[in-house]
């Protein structure tokens, strides 16, 4: 059965939550955004009186004095927090909801199949090994749409505000995090195609292994009647050595993948620190933006780069 159908018969009935799940990420994103830019507005705006960071909304609750201010501020905070924390749990609800109904969907999907197998299809197959095989698709679908569907909507939602802010502080430092993150997708796609190949090649060598083993317990009194244990273990550890060769190849290009996106993160903050400083030094762009620009690029590179988790 072909992983595009599941895919598609998994989220049959399931349009209200894929609307819903996306804008309650995407309020969540613009609130925790909202926090940074409060320390912002207190720094710049009622430390340093630059009142022209401070949006209208809130400086119309403004006084004359900078303490009444801070604290109108801390409650904005307060709210802000408040509503992050209500808009989460809905969220996490909703998305229980999602996961439960792709769970149900996958599990009939995989029965229908089964029941409309040809008869020697039918017996072709191990029964212990479908019965594993509606179980685990269905744990597998539903454990990736709860794990990791708010951690790739919020990491979007972060880097497309991230380029936006980029846009607005420079279009040389925006071109940057674009290349750049145009290239984290691009070694992504490589890493997940090679990463599909390592896991099939691990799986297969892995049901080898159990296939030699559930042989030799099965029939262990033939194998001693003729005395065939040394061939046995011969095989058996040849087995085996292709099997951790594939786990070998399976981490090295984890551990690859991790190196060069690590790399690509922790290399944004001095190469923006350079761009900054020259735009800095010729005057075409001030102190305090190069500062933000290199703030919100690491945090939206490490968000970003939390998509491999």
């Amino acid at each position: 059965m072909k992983k595009k159908k599941i895919i598609i018969d998994s989220l049959f009935n399931t349009k209200r939550y894929m609307l819903i799940i996306p804008l309650l990420s995407a309020a969540i994103t613009f609130l925790e955004l909202q926090i940074p830019m409060c320390i912002k507005y207190g720094i710049d705006g009622i430390a340093f009186g630059d009142m022209s960071v401070i949006p209208n909304f809130l400086i119309r609750w403004f006084g004359t004095e900078k303490i009444q201010n801070i604290l109108i501020l801390s409650i904005y905070l307060i709210f802000i927090y408040l509503c992050i924390s209500a808009i989460s749990y809905i969220r996490s609800q909703i998305t229980s909801k999602f996961t439960l109904k792709i769970n149900y969907n996958v599990r009939m999907t995989i029965f229908k199949h089964i029941q409309n197998l040809e008869y020697e299809s039918y017996y072709s197959y191990d029964k212990n090994e479908m019965l594993q095989r509606i179980r685990d698709d269905a744990n597998t679908f539903s454990n990736f749409f709860q794990t990791s569907l708010n951690l790739i909507l919020d990491s979007f939602f972060i880097i497309i505000y991230v380029i936006y802010q980029g846009m607005i502080l420079n279009t040389v430092i925006t071109i940057y995090i674009i290349i750049s993150v145009s290239a984290i997708l691009l070694f992504g796609i490589w890493y997940f195609n090679k990463l599909g190949h390592k896991i099939r090649k691990m799986v297969k060598s892995n049901k080898e292994m159990l296939a030699k083993t559930t042989y030799c317990v099965n029939n262990f009194k033939m194998i001693r009647m003729f005395n065939k244990q040394e061939s046995e273990m011969g095989q058996y550890d040849t087995l085996n050595e292709v099997h951790v060769k594939d786990q070998r190849r399976f981490i090295n290009l984890v551990l690859f993948h991790e190196i060069i996106t690590d790399h690509i993160q922790y290399l944004a903050s001095p190469i923006i620190f350079m761009i900054g400083g020259i735009l800095v030094i010729k005057r075409k762009l001030k102190l305090r933006l190069s500062y933000r620009s290199c703030e919100l690029c690491t945090n939206g590179y490490g968000l970003f780069c939390s998509f491999r988790q």
